[in-house]
């Protein structure tokens, strides 16, 4: 394949490699192979730095969606049924109108068949460049007009150095829409990680306690569940998977759980990320 060259070109100057060269050359809408550095042309990634593009593969996208996976909506997935076919095995990426990216996931096998791809891209603009180009799906997201209560306290007045300290996050649906989320996906290991927590001695007013837990974890099950108008959801957690009170005193502690708001039909992707945060103060003795 002969490259097509432009006139304009762009240099970067790093602190200590060489000056990286990057055209904005007319490559045509496709599928492209990603091939080691200095073997293609260079090209800018949408999320920041570059990928070296080799032949151009195919030039069909296949069926589009662009699902935004941010509430500011400048974040997106893009899936693409059907695409190709694509032959041979190595890593791809997309470019259309300037828009580069590297392909993150892959279903089906390579030769005749057509694909399932999906990438990630950065930027409202880049997206709808896409949208606009590829004739794709467009969702964007907007609050879906929810309202939640939420609490958190301590299921005891006071807690003893050394033993676990459970505090209870409850969800209250005060709004006319029901709440759907999914419950767990991130406790396969030492501690929930769908929560977050800080921590501050002297009733708030003193030093951070640092976050001495394990957070790895491998996923984990997780369980559709629902706040209709007026329920609550109440769920409890032990804190000392994240903290070690060692010292008697107070401690103030603001808890983070996670929701991925969804649909009725709980689709792959999320219409809103929601936050339950709230704050409360816990009693440590001898």
């Amino acid at each position: 394949m002969r490259w097509v060259m432009a006139a304009v070109c762009v240099v970067f100057v790093t602190g200590t490699a060489a000056p990286v060269s990057i055209c904005a050359d007319e490559f045509a809408a496709g599928i492209y192979r990603v091939v080691p550095d200095g073997q293609g042309k260079r090209v800018a990634r949408s999320s920041g730095g570059t990928v070296d593009l080799g032949d151009r593969v195919s030039d069909n996208f296949g069926d589009v969606s662009l699902w935004s996976l941010s509430n500011q909506n400048d974040r997106f997935r893009v899936q693409m049924e059907q695409a190709g076919p694509v032959d041979g095995e190595g890593r791809l990426a997309i470019y259309v109108d300037g828009v580069c990216e590297v392909v993150g996931s892959t279903s089906g096998s390579p030769g005749k068949e057509k694909r399932q791809l999906m990438a990630v891209v950065e930027g409202l603009e880049n997206a709808k460049k896409l949208f606009s180009q590829l004739r794709a799906k467009l969702k964007l997201r907007k609050h879906p007009g929810h309202q939640l209560l939420v609490s958190w306290k301590p299921q005891r007045a006071s807690y003893k150095v050394g033993e676990p300290v459970t505090l209870e996050l409850a969800i209250k649906n005060v709004g006319s829409t029901t709440v759907r989320f999914i419950e767990g996906g991130q406790q396969r290991g030492a501690r929930d990680n769908q929560f977050g927590f800080t921590a501050f001695s002297g009733s708030g007013h003193g030093k951070p306690i640092p976050d001495t837990g394990d957070p790895r974890h491998f996923g984990g099950i997780g369980a559709f569940r629902e706040i209709k108008p007026g329920e609550t959801f109440r769920k409890q957690v032990d804190v000392t998977k994240w903290f070690k009170f060692e010292e008697t005193g107070t401690y103030e502690i603001t808890g983070i759980y996670e929701l991925e708001l969804r649909n009725k039909d709980f689709d792959f992707n999320a219409l809103w990320d929601e936050y339950a945060i709230g704050r409360c103060r816990v009693r440590i003795v001898e």
